[in-house]
């Protein structure tokens, strides 16, 4: 079970005007702990608490980029809806109540507060619930390792009552259990957990009901995200060179965690953009990818800085072509060279006859088709 200092056995909870015991916060926390690992399986539950703090002071973290929880680093649940606005705003409060001047470690409450708009609503509400019933009666939560879904009860007891019954089968919608520890007339001595294992069913929602003398509980896992790079496909373009579209290019661009995979599709050009009195149809033998970071003149730099990668960064690609064939490579960008807010530049050129090479547009900018 997760611990709290002394100091916060007592909290009054936003939108919950009532004290809960130190044993609630024990008890129910450990819904919030579980709830944390659910979302986002890399985290530990030991190190969450130093992970939120973490992704907290880090402004470069998924916490402060608009990306969907689960699967990925933390970040606000929801994104771009209205509970996802709140969020980021709580997000932003906390950043300059703890990091701003001086870094200072999260309290219990900021830490539920960071929580809460980070994991699966529907575990929030579970947590809610639990503090609002002062960490008694009938306790559910459930952990997931994958596709392993382990639901637990605990019974922590009522005055004079110190059991309780479980009254029917549990209703379990999207996952799959193989054993019947929950069934109906299974009794739930006081304080003694009780655990179910089943599997979900591919990525879909899982809603687990159960009824008992204690009164019911519904626990709910939202679908989990489809977390497949989406490729996209547009025709680069440059603006300052409007004759490098001789080329006809289209780039499909597929997002990786360490490298962005770019097939590029050309067609080899029947005109040339600098005349140089030669013969069609030409014959094209090389194909060299080349890159640099490139910034304009400005405030502290008086002239643009242009600095090329090495040659080596990319493969060149040797082969025979003629005027107007139709040619696909496939060139692995590197993270840290594929973001050209930054300044990056990614080119390919076709070398001719003639030892001349006609360049395309950056490869990382263009008008989606």
């Amino acid at each position: 079970m997760q611990s709290f200092s002394a100091t916060t056995c007592f909290t009054i909870l936003v939108s919950i005007s009532a004290f809960v015991s130190c044993n609630a916060q024990d008890q129910c926390g450990d819904i919030l702990t579980a709830g944390i690992h659910n979302t986002y399986q890399q985290i530990s539950r030991d190190d969450s608490r130093a992970a939120y703090q973490q992704a907290l002071c880090d402004q470069n973290s998924s916490l402060y980029n608009s990306q969907s929880s689960t699967g990925g680093g933390i970040s606000v649940f929801g994104i771009g809806g209205a509970d996802a606005q709140h969020g980021q705003q709580e997000v932003n409060n906390l950043y300059h109540s703890h990091c701003e001047n001086q870094q200072k470690q999260l309290s219990d409450d900021d830490f539920n507060s960071l929580v809460e708009v980070t994991i699966d609503p529907n575990i929030v509400d579970n947590w809610r619930e639990c503090m609002q019933a002062n960490g008694k009666g009938l306790f559910a939560n459930v952990d997931v390792n994958g596709a392993a879904l382990t639901f637990t009860l605990d019974f922590e007891g009522l005055p004079g009552v110190n059991e309780a019954k479980i009254l029917a089968n549990p209703q379990v919608q999207g996952a799959v259990c193989s054993s019947s520890q929950f069934r109906a007339g299974i009794k739930l001595a006081a304080k003694v957990d009780k655990t179910e294992l089943c599997e979900r069913l591919g990525r879909n929602s899982v809603t687990f009901v159960v009824n008992t003398s204690a009164g019911s509980k519904t626990l709910k896992l939202a679908a989990l995200p489809d977390l497949t790079p989406r490729s996209v496909k547009y025709r680069p373009h440059d603006m300052s060179s409007p004759a490098f579209d001789n080329l006809n290019t289209i780039v499909t661009r597929t997002p990786g965690s360490l490298e962005d995979k770019l097939v590029i599709q050309f067609e080899l050009p029947n005109t040339l953009p600098i005349p140089r009195g030669l013969a069609l149809p030409l014959t094209f033998h090389r194909i060299l990818v080349y890159g640099s970071q490139n910034f304009p003149a400005g405030p502290g730099r008086p002239f643009p800085e242009w600095n090329p990668l090495p040659e080596s960064t990319f493969p060149h690609v040797d082969g025979t072509w003629k005027t107007s064939d139709k040619v696909s490579i496939t060139v692995d960008i590197p993270k840290q060279f594929s973001d050209p807010s930054q300044g990056w530049d990614i080119r390919f050129c076709v070398m001719d006859s003639s030892s001349g090479c006609d360049p395309s547009p950056n490869l990382l900018l263009g008008t989606p088709i």
